[in-house]
């Protein structure tokens, strides 16, 4: 009986649909768990039907998401121990279920892609270790779903990503991956990483369209220390210099400006070596290490003005290209946001914060008279006692100085290190094409 629902429930008899959704609705409600081992065909039978637009099957469009609503609700919860797996659970095919998942997620109308994401949350939440038998079949399509034109439906991928990374956690589950004709175990979380990375590498439009809108829902999901930590830590040996240095710029504006990583951002304005704000800049200043102004920027972020004012001897040295100029530009516009008031706070005691106003010079003769070089020199008329500038700044204790001396050279010598690659990589390439 409910296999003919299924099949009259896709009539384009109007009258015949709506009979065969109304009958499965109250099957469910009904039947209950007894109409689970049924999931995957009413699946086929439902989810199409949430894609239909006009007002004449309105009433089967509504039925159908009731249906849909229903089914989730009896979807029976995951025992804590893993051999205790109910009857109602046995009874699911999650095979099928699964695959009618993936190609629902293909659908041409968003309703229906939206709703088989959830599905696939919903499975991850109720009944996770059954699920994640399937990962592999599920992982790239859900990642697909992340080159979707609606960002409801990018959400709900996200969503799921998230869900995968807090079973894999909660559960201890890695993935096996092959590299260099051996296998290593990774987190799912990290795997995702990449292939994000890799999705925005190869369609730089959807980086440029999307990346910033799901790199700070992600943020709000996930903890965003540990999401830019773990970009750091692939992006460092990006061997594509345009890639990595235009990712990197991406990343830096988020940083900046996105309210969804306030605490990034106040623990990097904390800075000290030896604690995990410390961990934490070094492992992205190595990343920004791509780009020159980006770097310059996080130095501004975590207060470290003298070794942001040694990086703009070194950037005057390297090609400063047009883009570099569009770069620094930005940079200026938000040294006027909300973001840096601590940093213009600071201009008011330029005796103690010496290098940051040498670091703001800086950024004035790299810059060609412009609007942001006229904003800037006027921010600067505003600083008091400029005749003390080149006078000493507070000294920190003597044990330190030693130490931090050595931290901040091996970075500048790292970021040169880094531009002269990328320089070199990048004239290479325009010969090539020359």
């Amino acid at each position: 009986m409910v296999n003919i629902l299924i099949t009259h429930s896709q009539s384009p008899d109007e009258l015949v649909q709506f009979t065969a959704v109304l009958w499965i609705k109250q099957f469910i409600k009904l039947a209950g768990p007894k109409m689970l081992p049924f999931t995957s065909g009413l699946l086929v039978a439902i989810l199409p039907c949430l894609s239909l637009e006009s007002e004449s099957r309105k009433n089967i469009r509504e039925n159908a998401r009731q249906v849909n609503q229903e089914l989730v609700k009896i979807i029976p919860a995951e025992s804590e121990a893993p051999q205790e797996a109910t009857d109602d659970i046995l009874t699911l095919d999650l095979e099928s279920i699964v695959q009618v998942l993936i190609d629902n997620m293909t659908h041409s109308s968003i309703p229906t892609r939206l709703a088989a994401l959830r599905w696939v949350y919903s499975l991850l939440d109720q009944i996770p270790r059954r699920t994640f038998k399937s990962i592999e079949k599920l992982f790239p399509a859900v990642l697909k779903a992340l080159e979707d034109d609606s960002d409801e439906v990018i959400m709900a991928a996200l969503e799921d990503f998230a869900e995968i990374r807090s079973v894999s956690d909660q559960f201890k589950l890695l993935h096996n991956s092959a590299q260099e004709d051996h296998k290593i175990q990774g987190s799912y979380f990290r795997r995702f990483i990449r292939d994000l990375l890799t999705l925005f590498k190869k369609d730089r439009q959807i980086l440029d369209d999307r990346g910033h809108f799901m790199i700070r829902q992600l943020c709000l999901l996930l903890s965003a220390e540990e999401i830019y930590s773990v970009v750091a830590d692939i992006l460092v040996d990006e061997t594509d210099p345009v890639f990595a240095s235009a990712m990197v710029e991406a990343l830096s504006a988020i940083l900046l400006t996105a309210s969804e990583l306030f605490e990034l951002r106040a623990s990097l304005r904390k800075f000290d070596r030896t604690l995990q704000q410390g961990h934490v800049f070094t492992k992205l200043y190595r990343c920004w290490a791509h780009n020159s102004v980006a770097t310059v920027s996080l130095c501004l972020l975590a207060q470290q003005y003298q070794h942001a004012s040694d990086l703009l001897g070194v950037i005057a040295d390297l090609d400063v290209t047009v883009e570099h100029l569009a770069e620094i530009d930005k940079l200026v516009q938000l040294i006027e946001s909300p973001i840096f008031t601590h940093l213009r706070m600071q201009l008011l005691d330029p005796e103690t914060n010496a290098y940051l106003v040498r670091t703001l010079y800086g950024l004035l003769m790299l810059l060609p008279q412009s609007e942001a070089f006229e904003n800037l020199r006027r921010r600067l008329d505003c600083v008091p006692l400029l005749q003390r500038v080149s006078q000493g700044q507070s000294v920190p204790p003597s044990d330190m100085v030693a130490a931090e001396k050595a931290f901040f050279a091996d970075l500048l010598q790292y970021f040169i290190n880094t531009q002269k690659r990328q320089q070199a990589s990048i004239r290479h390439d325009r010969k090539s094409h020359s």
